[in-house]
């Protein structure tokens, strides 16, 4: 209220200086017929101008708005891969067969100092997305990785809550979707029990769903890596090592 009445100050005081100034300009000049000219002049141009300075400014607000919200979310899509996505993926792509390395579909190469250089690795990010969603992905899935998989949701349900209900990340809508069918499964423990309960009909429908999941997950993982190399590439390059060594236990494991 304080700040309105403020302006309305300036604007009455404004608008007193402006009298002023034509008084002044009919007195010195002694000519009211050009003064008033040039006073409907400048009204006759006052609705254009304001309406390019309304859409020249809008539009300026409105991309400060938009790279605000985007850098928001981005921030909070990495966060959901720091607490939950790194974890669900190390569980779900242990029991899970593709056609191609999953490391070279998520890995994010090439410089990025310069805008061009970022712009085209934009681009190649959006193809490698489009690539993932072709991939044939199949998971068989194991009780180890059913239970384990539960029992990440479950520690981090209210997390994965929040951000279904943030506003802007319900734009992003590969994320938005990913975040819906980590959702679905979520239901899909809680209606279908534990391991034992589950019929081989109940198996392969969640085999199903956990594949798609992976698949939108790689694509977001995707987008996600490429924040990190562009914004905190030492974050990057260290979660990269991390993440070949997993693979190298993992090799390890299976005897190969």
């Amino acid at each position: 209220m304080k700040h309105n009445k403020i302006l309305m100050h300036v604007a009455i005081a404004l608008f007193a200086l402006s009298a002023a100034i034509y008084a002044a300009q009919i007195l010195i000049f002694r000519d009211p017929r050009t003064t008033a000219f040039y006073i409907f002049q400048d009204f006759a141009f006052l609705p254009a101008s304001i309406a390019i300075a309304t859409v020249a400014v809008g539009a300026i607000l409105d991309e400060h708005d938009r790279q605000e919200a985007l850098a928001s979310t981005r921030m909070l899509r990495s966060q959901f891969f720091t607490s939950v996505g790194a974890p669900m993926l190390k569980a779900i792509t242990y029991c899970a067969k593709c056609g191609t390395n999953m490391g070279q579909l998520t890995a994010i190469d090439g410089p990025v100092d310069t805008i061009r250089q970022r712009r085209k690795l934009q681009r190649e990010i959006e193809a490698r997305q489009e690539q993932i969603e072709g991939v044939d992905l199949r998971v068989n899935l194991t009780k180890s990785a059913y239970d384990g998989i539960r029992d990440i949701l479950m520690a981090n349900r209210l997390d994965l809550l929040i951000l279904g209900s943030t506003h802007n990340l319900n734009e992003a809508e590969r994320f938005s979707e990913m975040l819906w069918g980590i959702f679905h499964l979520m239901d899909e423990y809680r209606l279908r029990g534990d391991w034992e309960q589950l019929s081989p009909e109940d198996v392969a429908h969640l085999e199903a769903d956990f594949a798609e999941v992976l698949r939108l997950m790689l694509a977001n993982s995707v987008a996600n890596n490429f924040y990190l190399k562009t914004t905190y590439p030492n974050f990057y390059g260290a979660a990269q090592e991390k993440l070949l060594a997993h693979r190298a236990e993992n090799r390890e494991d299976d005897g190969e």
